[in-house]
């Protein structure tokens, strides 16, 4: 009996050493590296405004310096020749029924969503009058995209003068201001920014293709001429 209690006791303490000995497993921690994708939205912005107004050129095309027009004909509309030089004379009859349709109500309604192509159309039979208005220093362009009277009592002017049925300065404005908030939302709504930030992207675009004297209002709310703003790059 000694002998088999001799034994086991034996044997228990053969097993103990191995009853007590744990495997650790080593495992090394793993390093998540961020990503970091730097994306400049302002370039994007835009991109996008170049791309949808590039008709502008097509219209009227930037003028060399030499070719741009006088401070004086900036300063005293009454002095520039035929009042507007893209709706004077002869191409009265061509430009101003492509006017017209840009300001039909029924073709210039908000659209959900809105059509690109069709606020394009608009804004492109728009462009040679407000381009012109802008020569004889009537309109101007503001910070946050939007045209504008340098003077209040320029809106109820005639856009050509010669022209029975033309339709005032204030009613262009209306019409091309709509349809730039409704590019802007839509610019917006894609590149996941806000109304106002595509907005103000495209007053410092037209601020940069101004003519030197061409009339633009800043933050500041008062009215200068391009040559004499310094354009920022935001």
């Amino acid at each position: 009996m000694n002998l088999a209690h001799h034994a086991r006791a034996g044997l228990v303490l053969a097993l103990l050493p191995l009853a007590c000995t744990s495997h650790r497993i080593s495992v090394d921690p793993i390093e998540v590296k961020p990503i970091y994708v730097t994306v400049d939205v302002n370039v994007k912005v835009q991109r996008e405004l170049d791309e949808f107004f590039e008709f502008e050129d097509e219209i009227a095309p930037e003028a060399k310096p030499d070719e741009l027009p006088g401070e004086e004909a900036a300063s005293s509309p009454e002095k520039t020749r035929g009042g507007l030089g893209f709706l004077s004379g002869a191409r009265s009859s061509i430009a101003l029924p492509l006017l017209l349709i840009a300001l039909n109500p029924a073709t210039s309604a908000a659209q959900d969503p809105p059509n690109r192509d069709a606020l394009q159309e608009r804004m492109k039979g728009r462009y040679a009058a407000l381009h012109s208005l802008r020569d004889t220093g009537k309109v101007g362009e503001t910070y946050d995209g939007l045209g504008a009277a340098v003077k209040p009592e320029f809106e109820k002017e005639k856009v050509d003068p010669k022209v029975a049925d033309s339709p005032t300065i204030g009613d262009l404005l209306r019409a091309e201001n709509a349809d730039r908030r409704a590019l802007y939302a839509l610019l917006a709504t894609e590149l996941k920014i806000s109304v106002e930030e595509v907005g103000k992207q495209n007053g410092l675009r037209n601020l940069k293709k101004a003519a030197p004297t061409h009339w633009f209002r800043p933050q500041t709310n008062v009215w200068a001429q391009r040559k004499d703003i310094k354009a920022s790059g935001r």
